[in-house]
Order: C-alpha cells, then structure tokens, then sequence
C-alpha cells in the first residue's frame, strides 16, 4: 500500500510538472513508475480478485465489492483518475506522443496516476473488509446480501453500512 501511495505522488509530481512544461531532469529514469505500476497492481489485483471471491456480487459489481472498503472520497479518487487518464490520453494523442519528452511524460503519468490510485484503493479497501472474508452476509431477516447491498433483494430491508 505504501508503494502505491509513493507511486501515486511521484506520478502526481511528474504529470504536474509535464504540464506546466517543467523538465525534472531525471530524463529515462522516471519511467521507473511506468515498471512500478507492476510491483503494486499484481498484489493489489490477487488480493482484490481473493476478496471478492468470498462474497456474493454479481460480476458487473466488482468494483463496488473490492473499493467496498474504501472511504467514499477514495473511491471517487480512483474514478477521477481513471476518466482523467482517458481525456489526457486523447489530448495527448491528438497534440503528438512524439512531440517531445515532456509530452510523453504528460501521456503515460496520466495512466500511472489510475492505476497507482486504484491499486491503493484496492489494498486498503481488502485490508479494511479482511475480517468479512468468508463470512456469509445477512439482512435483518436471515436472507443472504451482497457486501455492496444497500437494502436485500429478498424483501426490501435497509441493510446498516456496517455489515
């Protein structure tokens, strides 16, 4: 999670810098964050898929059930980052990856920026929810839920945040 935390800064700082036309001077090293994305998203991905296979969703939930965890600032960080990375990696397509270094960097920082986030997301999100592993989530009346469930889909019950 640490990683992921230190990855999203630097990628933050190098993506802030590209844009306001900065050259850090740390030339080919900064695509050190490109291999990093790896270091953290594997652990991050296995941890998320082992979570959600212990609770019932429904597969276009995924993401509901492994950022379950998260605070909801976080989750909106993550989506942020995700719909950033897209709109940057247009612009930057249309002005020219090959321009120069700086607009390469803008480009790929864009996409280090989702993923380191979501990868944070995702550890503390499984770290947060660890203890409800396993476990078999019911409403009030006894019928099975969904960790993303709001009410139960058996009959309608409000379900408490805290399941």
């Amino acid at each position: 999670m640490l990683l992921s935390a230190v990855g999203l800064i630097l990628s933050v700082v190098v993506h802030g810098s590209a844009l306001l036309g900065i050259d850090l001077g740390f030339g080919k090293n900064t695509y050190i964050l490109h291999f990093g994305i790896f270091i953290v998203w594997l652990p991050a991905i296995l941890a998320a898929n082992r979570f959600a296979a212990f609770n019932k969703f429904k597969p276009k939930d995924y993401w509901k059930i492994v950022l379950s965890g998260s605070p909801p600032w976080m989750r909106k960080m993550v989506m942020v980052f995700f719909v950033y990375a897209m709109v940057n990696f247009v612009l930057t397509a249309i002005q020219g990856m090959e321009k120069d270094e700086l607009t390469k960097l803008r480009g790929f920082s864009g996409h280090w920026m989702a993923f380191y986030a979501a990868a944070f997301a995702m550890i503390y999100s499984v770290r947060e929810k660890w203890d409800t592993m396993g476990k078999i989530l019911k409403c009030p009346n006894g019928h099975e839920v969904s960790v993303t469930s709001k009410f139960c889909e058996a009959c309608g019950v409000p379900l408490n945040e805290e399941k």
